[in-house]
């Protein structure tokens, strides 16, 4: 019987997916899903000589869609009780799976774990700690419930019931960045019960060449109609409150050109955006910027 489906899409990134591999244990009760994106071929013919463990899949896409279809696929695949998703640079904690086996008989539908996170020279990294933060806020007092689930948009980092997806047909978005705010939001709304752990389950890994330290137009304006598409989401389930903030997207628009503020500027009119969230943040632009990019 299959308990766990780690689904894990990949591209080009053939020893760090090895190195996620590594930290999963081979067993009957886990499936593990590799979802390749369309890799270059010296990279299939990797993928393609390599001798994975029984319980690991390798499934290559004929597009390149995206982490958002490569991780469909996955789930379209999957046959376990519970979804986890990793990224092919990132890897799970030492004892990850001593800690998923305290949940499998669970009644929820989704758990939420702690995260850590490493820059590639092995240091202490950053991107952890908002979600940390929303774990512990829950676990302080159960009024933040609604904050861990509208605001831990990332798809890792927790375990989640695979009927609860196929009960109301939650997919990704297909698109190159922000494919995860949609299914997440969706996910939360959907949960009836959760629960949570400070115990760290998945470590991030902060690479300079990973697609969420990209800056180009492309992918910036991928991740501009993801906030506004989330927020509209939102909107629509009366869940206002945890909209994203687009102060960011407005500021930054301006290393585009003139054109492009203005569509912004436009799409925000046209979505009917807040754009007083997040505004105590200006004060601490800089920052931000940083963490955003």
């Amino acid at each position: 019987m299959i308990n766990l489906s780690i689904i894990i899409p990949h591209r080009n990134s053939f020893n760090d997916l090895l190195r996620l591999l590594n930290t999963i244990p081979e067993t009957d009760t886990i499936e593990v899903i590799v979802v390749d994106d369309k890799s270059i071929s010296t990279t299939v013919k990797k993928l393609r000589n390599y001798r994975f463990r029984n319980n690991i899949t390798v499934i290559y896409s004929k597009s390149n869609g995206g982490a958002g279809e490569a991780r469909n696929i996955g789930i379209g695949h999957a046959s376990g009780d519970w979804v986890i998703f990793a990224d092919s640079d990132d890897y799970f904690s030492d004892n990850a799976f001593e800690l998923t086996q305290q949940f499998l008989a669970n009644k929820e539908d989704v758990i939420y774990f702690g995260v850590n996170s490493i820059t590639e020279l092995g240091n202490q990294s950053y991107r952890h700690l908002r979600y940390m933060k929303l774990v512990e806020d829950y676990l302080s007092d159960r009024k933040f419930e609604n904050e861990l689930k509208f605001h831990f948009l990332s798809p890792w980092g927790k375990m989640i019931r695979r009927e609860l997806l196929e009960k109301y047909n939650i997919r990704f978005e297909e698109t190159i960045a922000g494919n995860d705010n949609l299914f997440s939001l969706k996910v939360a709304h959907n949960t009836r019960r959760l629960t949570a752990t400070y115990n760290v389950l998945y470590i991030i890994t902060e690479s300079k060449n990973s697609l969420s330290t990209t800056f180009s137009k492309d992918y910036f304006n991928s991740k501009f109609n993801a906030a506004l598409q989330a927020n509209q989401y939102l909107c629509s389930i009366n869940q206002n409150r945890y909209q994203q903030s687009i102060l960011y997207f407005l500021g930054r628009s301006y290393k585009f050109g003139l054109n492009y503020s203005i569509y912004v500027i436009k799409q925000l009119i046209k979505y009917r955006s807040n754009i007083f969230i997040g505004s105590k943040k200006i004060f601490n632009f800089q920052e931000v910027i940083k963490r955003r990019e």
